[in-house]
């Protein structure tokens, strides 16, 4: 695993290496040490695709190194309208399992949401559903969720389609919006770059040499 802080990935990179990563496991996948990691980033890196749609601006994304214990993924954009600075967000990701008979708010309270769990305020809880959409209806899982009185933004990730890479991103709290539909291969496509370094606590670009090779997994 890359854990260095200066190094960031686009979500195209990550979704190739994590392709490969279970292309070349097969069945082991599940057993590696490193899916966890992978399934993780991989999911921000689907939302992160949903997000650049809507936003139309550029994310990057890295892998946070266990020992710091939270966040599961940190992503981070320039924000090109005022300052250019780097802009970091904290992501933590939970799966619904295709084989969970819970629904979304159920299963985000007994998990990231539950009692024993803390994150800071502007943490964004990513729950992927690893099974169809179908759900109830996303007011009545806000309203569960808002009973909580937390301070993170909640998205709810899943495929939509089961053959096409087609996936539907809503942030579920604290309002419903960032909604959108998409093919996240075409998404991915548009991906100018795979890799990027950026000094942390500046507004620039580190310099990159062309020859560098850097791997998230």
């Amino acid at each position: 695993m890359n854990y260095r802080r200066d190094v960031w990935y686009s979500p195209r990179k990550i979704l190739l290496r994590a392709a490969q990563e279970e292309t070349k496991l097969g069945a082991a996948f599940k057993k590696s040490p490193k899916y966890k990691a992978v399934i993780e980033a991989r999911a921000v890196a689907l939302m992160l695709l949903g997000i650049e749609k809507i936003q139309g601006r550029e994310y990057w994304l890295q892998i946070v190194d266990p020992v710091e214990q939270s966040p599961d993924i940190r992503t981070a954009t320039h924000m090109i309208e005022t300052d250019n600075r780097l802009a970091y967000q904290d992501v933590e990701v939970v799966t619904l399992e295709s084989h969970s008979p819970e629904d979304i708010d159920d299963f985000l309270k007994r998990t990231k949401l539950s009692s024993e769990k803390s994150y800071q305020e502007d943490t964004i809880i990513l729950c992927y559903i690893d099974k169809n959409m179908a759900t109830k209806p996303w007011s009545e899982i806000n309203k569960a969720l808002a009973a909580l009185g937390r301070k993170y933004d909640i998205y709810v990730l899943g495929r939509t389609d089961a053959v096409e890479q087609n996936y539907q991103l809503v942030r579920v709290y604290p309002s419903i919006d960032h909604m959108i539909n998409y093919d996240a291969m075409e998404e991915a496509k548009k991906s100018a770059r795979d890799t990027m370094r950026f000094e942390r606590g500046t507004v620039k670009k580190a310099s990159r040499d062309e020859n560098e090779n850097h791997e998230p997994f």
